[in-house]
């Protein structure tokens, strides 16, 4: 009898490809298609294929075009919180990973608008071992999850250790007990595998931000959004804008609201880049 021993190469990655991971339900159409509209723009300068999945318990009504689109049936626990979540969403991000054959994996809110991936990237590019994301307040020791990325091989380890690593972070004074799906995976990549976490700096020195959240503020009228084009010049300065700083707003869906602030952008910077 022959035996032949065969170590898989099928998951080779693609040096510096991207999987760009979308966890999304149902109100998240809108937001989404436009989240996805701002990374085609990009497609030119960096290699990802976007992946969206979906809450199988509260899909989206229509599928985005130029994605690849799954549906999870893991417990969400509300807006991505839980140890079950963070190990659903580790291992839906490996998987799309490998579909991709990609060398990274990010994580990507719905409600972003990402006009440049150079100053985010270049941590990454510089040392692989690595995870790099943004540090939104004081007390953050993680990365948020509007985005972050770290290095596809470190997510088995992760998957595999995460029973372990999240029993010793149980232990210690600073456990938060909802156990939010960006502590948790931004934190146990990054420790099961000895990487450095780069956070960029968006609680001081407000001149060198790389994200801007929208000012939900300035609408006076939610029912007839009108913004002037001046306020949309200032935010097309940075290479992130958020719309998930949205919990001011006294209406009945301000996920819509943000939705229609998001096509309002991305209409004004097809005005702005025309010939």
């Amino acid at each position: 009898m022959n035996i032949e021993l065969i170590s898989s190469d099928v998951y080779r990655p693609i040096k510096n490809k991207l999987a760009i991971c979308i966890f999304t339900f149902k109100s998240d159409n809108r937001c989404v298609s436009q989240c996805i509209k701002a990374l085609d723009k990009h497609r030119a300068n960096l290699v990802f294929d976007v992946f969206v999945i979906d809450d199988g318990a509260c899909p989206l009504d229509d599928i985005p075009d130029n994605v690849f689109y799954s549906k999870s049936h893991y417990f969400r626990n509300g807006n991505l919180n839980g140890a079950e979540c963070a190990q659903g969403q580790m291992m839906e991000m490996l998987r799309c990973a490998r579909k991709a054959r990609a060398e990274y994996v990010m994580k990507l809110d719905s409600d972003m608008i990402v006009n440049s991936f150079d100053n985010f990237l270049a941590p990454l590019w510089a040392d692989s071992n690595t995870v790099v994301g943004f540090k939104l307040n004081p007390r953050m020791n993680y990365v948020a999850g509007v985005c972050y990325v770290f290095p596809v091989k470190g997510l088995y380890k992760g998957i595999r250790d995460f029973a372990v690593w999240y029993k010793k972070e149980s232990e210690t004074e600073e456990f938060p007990t909802h156990c939010p799906e960006d502590w948790a995976v931004s934190r146990c990549v990054a420790a099961v595998n000895d990487y450095t976490m780069i956070q960029f700096n968006q609680v001081e020195d407000s001149e060198n931000w790389l994200l801007s959240p929208f000012d939900f503020d300035i609408l006076e009228d939610v029912e007839n959004i009108k913004i002037h084009p001046l306020i949309w010049h200032r935010f097309r300065i940075y290479d992130f804008v958020n719309f998930g700083n949205r919990y001011q707003l006294k209406c009945e869906n301000p996920r819509e609201v943000a939705a229609e602030c998001m096509e309002q952008y991305m209409k004004f910077e097809e005005l702005c880049q025309k010939h």
